[in-house]
């Protein structure tokens, strides 16, 4: 019966999907992982670059002290 076959032969119908399914989802896992990985770096970068431009402002006269240390509070909340 073609039933028998399907449960426990080597096809995937049977218990053969559960290492295909445990393998793609490893590998979607270290694809996210790395996404995540390298992206906050970028996102410490773009970090480092408002709090450069927040102290180029406060420096040029752009902002006073007051206004400084509010807008840092605020990035440093925001990541």
């Amino acid at each position: 019966m073609w039933h028998d076959h399907m449960w426990s032969g080597p096809g995937m119908m049977g218990w053969g999907f559960i290492p295909m399914v445990l393998f793609w989802l490893l590998v979607i896992g270290v694809f996210v992982f790395l996404f995540r990985l390298f992206s906050g770096k970028r996102s410490e970068l773009s970090d480092d670059s408002s709090i450069q431009i927040l102290k180029d402002r406060l420096a040029s006269g752009d902002i006073d002290q007051v206004e400084f240390d509010s807008l840092y509070e605020k990035l440093k909340r925001a990541h």
